[in-house]
Parts: C-alpha cells; sequence; structure tokens
C-alpha cells in the first residue's frame, strides 16, 4: 500500500532518538499500521520505541507514550494483560497532566472544522490525533468523565471513518 510506504520512509528517514519528528513519524507509522490491521507489525513497532527511556524531556516523551499506549491496546488484544499494564505503569511513573483525562487534547473541534470546509486531507490528519489521544485514554482508564465505554465507542467510530477517508 503506497499510504503506508510513505509513512514508513518518513519514519525511518534520518531517525534519531533525541528528535521529536522522528518519534512522531514511528508513533504514527505503529498507529497506521494498527488502523489497517497489520498489528503484528504495529506492536513490533511500539516495542522498538518502547525502549525509550524517559529523560525528563517531554518533547520526546510525548511520542513515546503514545507508543506505549497503542502497544498496551494491542497487549492487551492478544492477552497479555502482564506486559500492557507495565506499558501504563511506566506512562505513569513519568508522570502526566491530570487534566489530560478530562479530554482536553481531543480534536472534536479541529475534524468538525474540517468536515465543514470539506478538507477530507484535514480531517483525516486530526482524527490520526484524535486516534491517538483515544487510545492514550482508554488505556490509562478514563476518567470519571470520559468513561472507557464511552471512548472505545468514540474509537472505533473514528477508525471507521478514517477507513472512509482512505477510499
Amino acid at each position: 500500500m503506497k499510504f503506508l510506504a510513505a509513512r514508513k520512509r518518513a519514519a525511518m528517514r534520518g531517525f534519531s532518538w533525541d528528535r521529536s519528528q522522528s518519534l512522531e513519524q514511528m508513533t504514527r507509522l505503529a498507529f497506521w499500521l494498527h488502523h489497517f490491521g497489520r498489528d503484528e507489525d504495529a506492536l513490533e513497532v511500539a516495542t522498538f520505541l518502547a525502549q525509550y527511556e524517559f529523560s525528563g524531556n517531554h518533547n520526546l516523551w510525548s511520542w513515546i507514550e503514545l507508543a506505549l499506549a497503542l502497544r498496551c491496546r494491542l497487549l492487551r488484544q492478544i492477552g497479555r494483560q502482564d506486559k500492557a499494564g507495565e506499558s501504563v505503569q511506566r506512562i505513569r511513573d513519568a508522570g502526566f497532566v491530570a487534566s489530560r483525562l478530562k479530554g482536553v487534547l481531543l480534536k472534536d473541534r479541529e475534524i468538525d472544522r474540517a468536515v465543514a470546509r470539506s478538507d477530507r486531507r484535514a480531517e483525516r490528519d486530526w482524527r490520526e490525533n484524535q486516534a491517538l489521544e483515544l487510545c492514550w485514554l482508554i488505556e490509562m482508564g478514563g476518567s470519571r468523565s470520559l468513561p472507557v465505554e464511552s471512548l472505545e465507542s468514540r474509537y472505533l467510530e473514528n477508525q471507521q471513518r478514517l477507513q472512509e477517508l482512505q477510499d
């Protein structure tokens, strides 16, 4: 698939553990692999990123924690709750802003704007970001205002729309 090949090239080009863009591209590759049903490959990429040790740089860590959340999701799907729990614990140990559990990083408004403009590419890009954040929220256990069941439903709806945008 041309789209995935381009994502893989972008992720591999000059990869460096010290560059936020490298970690971002690799995390996004893992997400798209998962989206297209290539979960073994997605897990391999997310596990590769899980090697990263938090050094206090949140610009780098933000991409790693999204990859850890995806890794957790993929591990849960294959019954590896023990390993999934380790990924969540690493996110918790590095610290995060509790208000994030209320959905402050969700991109509903940006998605709505892209839809209103009939901008399929922008909608796809915002939905990609949305999927990553929804995955993170689900794996962190949601919150009172955003229970996991609701987040899971939103995640699946978002994935469906992403599929439609690929057609």
